[in-house]
């Protein structure tokens, strides 16, 4: 099972959006226990160029917990949007 939670927050008199994620997986019937197995978190800002152009700059980390040989996995995006 996956869950997410987001905060986001746009800079009063700017055209910024910074925002915050956090991902978990909750492995689910495991023969043992339930757990938390995967994290995700991501930061970043928009920004508006223009009322219909967006460029949003963001960081994400991929980590492993509570397993062997967990792997870590930095990214770094950009993202372009239109309407």
């Amino acid at each position: 099972m996956r869950k997410r939670v987001t905060f986001s927050h746009s800079i009063p008199q700017k055209p910024l959006k910074v925002h915050v994620a956090e991902e978990f997986w909750w492995r689910l019937y495991h023969p043992e226990k339930n757990i938390i197995d995967h994290l995700r978190t991501t930061l970043g800002v928009e920004y508006n160029i223009n009322k219909h152009h967006t460029l949003d700059f963001h960081v994400r980390s991929d980590n492993e917990v509570q397993v062997n040989n967990p792997t870590h996995i930095l990214y770094i995006g950009v993202k372009y949007s239109f309407d």
